[in-house]
């Protein structure tokens, strides 16, 4: 990975395609993406380190390296624990990104680092933003987000995502809140909304209160969206506006399953993501068969199951770990 995109990712200067990029790198290798967690937690030592002295930060790598000696070489790749004193640490991430890292410590309103939530299968989370938004994901989510917004010119409120996310976002007139992601970017100013946006699947925004504006690849003028619209985009770019009911969009965040008149194959990939178990749909006929299903967060996926196969539509098992859909 080259230095100077990651001194880019530090000091929120990247670009989308960039981001994406280092998104690709940390999905390679797990030893790559907690070495850039160590990295982050380092660069977040700069406010401190802005007040001490080129000697200070000298004669404490000195007796990092003194006390690195003794120990055995590790290897390559390997998730690095360091417990030294703060300074010896800062001191060391500026000799492995570049001496141009230390050098924008000393810059005005250097933008904080680009922080990543990555929440695997079978899990959510939750989080609150600088300016007061709250965010849920839900399972295999990323998210990119700045530890500090800037001003306007300089970012203003920008992030992405890359899975689901349900946003509270917090009110200022003067920087619209910006969610990006590969097939639309949403701007609003504060209000609630919803959205689906998983890697190479069709996205979809969805409407609690308030306004926003989705721009997507396909179209030169952004919609805007009114309380229980719900935008979809597809993979090529194509968009279709319905209404919802945001009562079933947004239950996830409570740990409730809730589908209505929703195809069996979006159906499959949510309980796949939300029970971390692979489902196959052995019969494709299945595929566009609408099914409506409200359930507790308690409920286990063959408890699940079983009120799908209540329908009398289909039939399931479970087999070398992974369930089977059939016909009934």
């Amino acid at each position: 990975m080259d230095d100077q995109l990651l001194i880019r990712f530090l000091t929120h200067r990247c670009r989308e395609e960039e981001l994406r990029q280092i998104s690709r790198w940390i999905a390679t290798d797990k030893s790559n993406a907690d070495w850039l967690f160590e990295m982050e937690q380092i660069w977040s030592l700069k406010d401190e380190l802005r007040f001490s002295d080129e000697q200070k930060i000298s004669r404490a790598y000195n007796r990092f390296v003194s006390g690195m000696e003794a120990k055995p070489a590790m290897k390559p790749g390997k998730r690095v624990f360091i417990s030294v004193m703060k300074y010896a640490a800062a001191a060391v991430i500026i000799l492995l990104l570049s001496v141009n890292l230390y050098r924008m410590l000393e810059e005005e309103e250097v933008p904080l680092s680009m922080n990543i939530v990555e929440v695997p299968m079978g899990e959510r989370a939750s989080l609150t933003l600088s300016d007061g938004t709250k965010v849920w994901l839900n399972a295999d989510t990323r998210f990119y987000y700045p530890s500090r917004f800037m001003s306007k010119k300089r970012g203003g409120r920008e992030v992405m995502i890359d899975g689901e996310g349900y946003f509270e976002v917090a009110k200022d007139e003067k920087r619209p809140f910006v969610v990006k992601g590969d097939l639309f970017d949403i701007s609003v100013l504060g209000t609630e909304f919803n959205v689906k946006a998983h890697k190479n699947e069709p996205a979809e925004i969805s409407l609690k209160e308030g306004k926003i504006k989705v721009g997507t690849p396909g179209r030169d003028d952004p919609m805007i969206l009114s309380p229980n619209d719900q935008i979809q985009v597809s993979t090529n770019g194509k968009t279709r506006l319905q209404q919802i009911d945001m009562s079933t969009v947004n239950s996830w965040t409570n740990g409730e399953i809730a589908f209505k008149d929703e195809p069996l194959s979006v159906i499959i990939k949510t309980l796949e993501r939300k029970f971390n178990t692979p489902i196959v749909l052995v019969d494709r006929d299945l595929s566009d068969e609408l099914f409506h299903c409200r359930t507790s967060s308690e409920k286990t996926l063959p408890e699940v199951l079983d009120l799908l196969k209540d329908t009398r539509r289909m039939n399931y098992r479970f087999e070398n770990n992974k369930v089977l859909i059939t016909k009934k």
